[in-house]
């Protein structure tokens, strides 16, 4: 799913209610914070928050043990 360059600021709780989803970029966005429905996309595999204004990665996304590239460049990120 690319969804990128589309000025979102805000992802839907109902995200994490694609399960099946493997590749997601939401990079070049005005995103500044993940819902905790995110964690159970446990397929992922390549992810890209590039671009974006978030400042925390959730602790809850240990559970996504799938992902092989996670792209956080270019955020306001103060904590991992």
């Amino acid at each position: 799913l690319d969804v990128s360059n589309n000025h979102i600021s805000v992802l839907p709780a109902s995200l994490g209610g694609l399960r099946a989803l493997t590749n997601l970029n939401l990079s070049a966005n005005k995103i500044a914070q993940v819902p905790s429905s995110f964690s159970r996309l446990t397929l992922l595999k390549d992810v890209s928050l590039r671009d974006n204004i978030i400042s925390q990665v959730p602790g809850d996304w240990r559970s996504l043990q799938s992902i092989t590239r996670l792209d956080l460049c270019h955020n306001r990120l103060t904590a991992l």
